[in-house]
């Protein structure tokens, strides 16, 4: 059994569900959320929780022989009981661990102990990200690097779409972007209030008035691309759990506002991915896309794995912003435009995960 909830671990999880019925196991995913509309995006079947149903009720009702839980942001996710009831219904528990950031509240809850509602076993996408498992004292061997399996379906599109020449594909993603003209694409992240004891350690403030990290940014953004001498089709890509209306003051500064649906192809138009943290930078670079990240505050600067490959640059102040958005346009227009920053990935997620199964349906006697 698989639960989902937030859009992230369900763009981990849409490929398992066929490479499990391929070894001739059964799967059941179980989805609430924003997860939904992600499977419902990528064609997975799924079931969606009902308001009323509880942890043990789905249990016995699925009876499965492993529970695979994806962490959320919402601390109060069903999820996390679900790792509780199967505890103690003796059942094998995998953690799905999609970044490194906020690791002490994936399985946290609302207590004060990280390991709360720890499961049997964590999968994770890097070393960084086992080690701060290992920090709030995760057992070393029950922690996976896999990798992450978006990044082999994120290789697998571009690969698809590079037999399509790129011209003809941002015409028919972007028809109203100029012949020419660069396509720049920021990804926001939920709009969140930040306090004033942290907007304190801002190096960056936007024009002034804005409260959120995310309009912080884009405010920073978009006064640097104002200064450049040419200016280039702007898209802002919105995070799921915003809306559209949540940055109508800017409308008049962007050429797009996308929401819904899947932003990949909109990625792949793209010359400049532009961001914070978001897992579009780091789906961009796998595409060969060149990337920034602009953050606020240094102590994010380990949140993007691309970041910490030194492959995506990142500036937290206006002056770094002004000189790099100019200088990262410059090379795309060149030859060497296009990098593969694959190799500083783990690749082969599923066949990982699908190795982990066997092993843990073995052990418990379930392969039998």
């Amino acid at each position: 059994m698989i639960f989902v909830e937030d859009p992230s671990v369900a763009n981990y999880i849409a490929s398992l569900p066929q490479a499990i019925y391929q070894r001739g196991w059964s799967c059941l995913v179980y989805a609430t959320g924003l997860a939904v509309d992600c499977l419902d995006q990528r064609n997975i079947t799924f079931q969606k929780v009902a308001a009323h149903s509880g942890a043990d009720e789905i249990l016995d009702s699925v009876r499965p022989k492993i529970v695979m839980v994806g962490t959320a942001s919402n601390p109060d996710t069903i999820g996390l009981q679900l790792i509780r009831a199967a505890r103690q219904k003796n059942l094998p528990t995998i953690g799905l661990v999609d970044a490194f950031m906020n690791a002490e509240k994936r399985f946290r809850g609302r207590t004060d102990n990280a390991m709360a509602y720890g499961p049997d076993w964590v999968l994770v996408p890097d070393n960084t990200t086992k080690h701060a498992f290992i920090e709030l004292g995760f057992i070393d061997d029950r922690i996976v690097i896999c990798g992450h399996p978006q990044y082999d379906y994120v290789c697998s599109l571009a690969a698809l779409w590079q037999q399509e020449k790129l011209l003809h594909f941002r015409k028919r993603i972007l028809p109203n972007a100029q012949s020419g003209q660069q396509i720049v694409v920021f990804a926001g992240e939920q709009s969140e209030i930040v306090s004033p004891d942290v907007l304190a350690h801002y190096t960056i403030r936007g024009r002034g008035m804005a409260a959120g990290r995310s309009e912080i940014v884009l405010e920073e953004f978009l006064d640097a691309i104002r200064a450049l001498s040419q200016k280039p089709y702007v898209v802002l890509r919105i995070h799921p759990k915003d809306t559209a209306s949540d940055f109508a003051a800017y409308g008049s500064e962007l050429d797009l506002i996308s929401q819904g649906g899947s932003p990949l192809e909109l990625i792949y138009a793209a010359d400049l991915v532009v961001g914070m943290t978001s897992m579009l930078l780091t789906e961009a670079v796998l595409m060969g896309k060149k990337t920034l990240s602009i953050i606020p505050i240094g102590a994010e600067r380990d949140w993007e794995p691309s970041v910490r490959n030194g492959i995506t640059p990142c500036v937290t102040t206006r002056e770094e912003l002004h000189k790099q958005l100019h200088n990262l346009l410059a090379e795309a227009r060149t030859v060497f435009a296009r990098s593969d920053g694959r190799n500083s990935f783990v690749l082969g997620a599923v066949p990982r995960i699908l190795a982990l199964l066997n092993q843990i349906l073995s052990s418990t006697g379930a392969l039998l």
